[in-house]
């Protein structure tokens, strides 16, 4: 399973089809038609998202849940009855983190149930990295001058956009601007906290473009952007928040709706703002390797104690120690100066290929560490398996007219277990890695307690 939803509707054959889609997305599925049931299923399971019918009930689950401090943070996606956008205010005013209408269409449904859960859990790393540097005393907590929020509004047709800042302005508390995809390449485009684009009607390529275009730029890869969408076409939606928007709203919405969407998200986006900077200034010198940019030993070891200590029920912890086979005779062989491209480069492939929430430090002369939290036994055998690929298959190039050369690596691997303590942990990650080096190489070993838990 790839995550725990816990799902409070009232009527038996919403359960029912509920049950099958959050299924079919290889979902937990915790149900309950009781308000006082699904609180102590929120505080006993910790789910990573809470569904709830808002209708009845509901309104008084969700504000419990959201006067609750076991609970308050669980992100809750909220069902409306109708396409009413009075009734999504209702549900996003009240504490929801999204809301979905019936009749659910399941592709959405699990695009969704994956944007909300992944919004959260960047939330929390990042807080936790901040933490961990405080806790090593590098960094004080920032307390800087809030900007005006930036909001950018992009359609295929300026008239489009123009229409929606015309309907947005006398409520918005932030700076509207509209943009033509021209203007995307001009310095003012990448101080917008949020952008809106248009993906409907003829628009629809041009807004999943647009999408994937301000995803891979420097610039604007760290806005929240806000898809516009055919209430008819949820596939639109869904492949949306999977290529990595933050939000969605259907065409037509009112402007009081589309105003708190920009709230949230800019509030979101300045405040990841603030929390990267902070862990950008506390890191640059103190607890980075200054060769590969990578985190050193002492904030990994810090940082793997602290998500030690936070684990929730049911959530572990992966260790992968990685080493360089036969680094010495390249180094030998090749120089020195080649030895630190060939670490620059591996560093680079294996941030590059973890995600977000992950950490990747140098722990050692030619030895990595990688702390993968909330990731299960065969996610963690996996992800170890291809990080020892990608650095197989293509050749590392080397400073100055030299050939480029086959770099291979070991890995061990070793998962949390009840009661563990950290060093425990990253020692039996160690012994893996040792003999997957006595095996031969260019390998990936297991340690015999991951092996019990998959």
């Amino acid at each position: 399973m790839v995550g725990k939803v816990l799902s409070a509707e009232w009527v038996s054959t919403d359960r029912i089809a509920t049950r099958s889609m959050l299924k079919n997305g290889r979902y937990e599925a915790l149900q309950t038609p009781s308000v006082h049931e699904a609180l102590d299923l929120a505080r006993s399971e910790a789910p990573h998202l809470i569904m709830l019918d808002h209708r009845g009930p509901g309104r008084t689950l969700l504000a419990s849940l959201k006067d609750d401090v076991a609970t308050k943070d669980i992100p809750v996606l909220a069902v409306a009855s109708d396409q009413d956008p009075e009734a999504r205010l209702r549900a996003l005013d009240a504490g929801a983190s999204d809301v979905i209408t019936r009749p659910i269409d399941e592709e959405l449904l699990l695009s969704k149930i994956r944007a909300t859960v992944r919004r959260r859990e960047t939330a929390v790393a990042l807080a936790e990295r901040e933490a961990t540097v405080r806790d090593l005393g590098f960094a004080e907590p920032r307390t800087l001058f809030q900007p005006q929020g930036r909001v950018a509004l992009i359609a295929r047709s300026l008239d489009v956009a123009r229409s929606w800042r015309e309907a947005i302005q006398p409520l918005a508390q932030f700076h509207v601007d509209v943009l033509s995809d021209e203007d995307l390449d001009r310095s003012f485009a990448g101080t917008a906290d949020v952008f809106v684009v248009e993906a409907f009607g003829a628009a629809k390529s041009f807004g999943l473009t647009m999408l994937s275009e301000l995803r891979s730029r420097e610039r604007t890869r760290h806005a929240d952007i806000i898809v516009v969408y055919d209430e008819t076409d949820p596939t639109t939606a869904a492949r949306a928040l999977d290529a990595g928007a933050n939000g969605v709203i259907e065409m037509g919405f009112s402007p009081d709706e589309l105003i708190w969407h920009l709230d949230d998200h800019v509030r979101a986006k300045q405040k990841g703002d603030q929390l990267r900077a902070t862990v950008e200034e506390g890191l640059k010198l103190a607890v980075t390797d200054p060769l590969t940019g990578l985190f050193n030993r002492r904030y990994a070891i810090a940082h793997a104690q602290r998500l030690v200590d936070e684990a929730l029920p049911g959530r572990t912890l992966g260790v992968v120690m990685a080493d360089i086979d036969r680094f010495k005779s390249l180094n030998d062989e090749w120089g020195h100066t080649a030895g630190d491209a060939v670490l620059m480069e591996l560093a680079d492939r294996l941030r590059e290929n973890v995600r977000g929430m992950d950490t990747v430090a140098r722990v050692g002369g030619e030895e990595f560490l990688i702390l993968l939290p909330d990731a299960q036994p065969d996610a963690v055998k996996t992800a170890a398996s291809r990080l020892c690929a990608i650095i197989r298959e293509t050749p590392f190039p080397l400073p100055g007219a030299r050939p480029e050369i086959s770099v291979t690596i070991s890995l061990g691997v070793a998962l949390l277990q009840p009661g563990e303590e950290i060093g425990s942990l990253i020692d039996r990650a160690d012994k893996a890695l040792y003999k997957a080096k006595s095996a031969g190489r260019d390998t990936v070993n297991v340690s015999e307690q991951l092996l019990r838990s998959a």
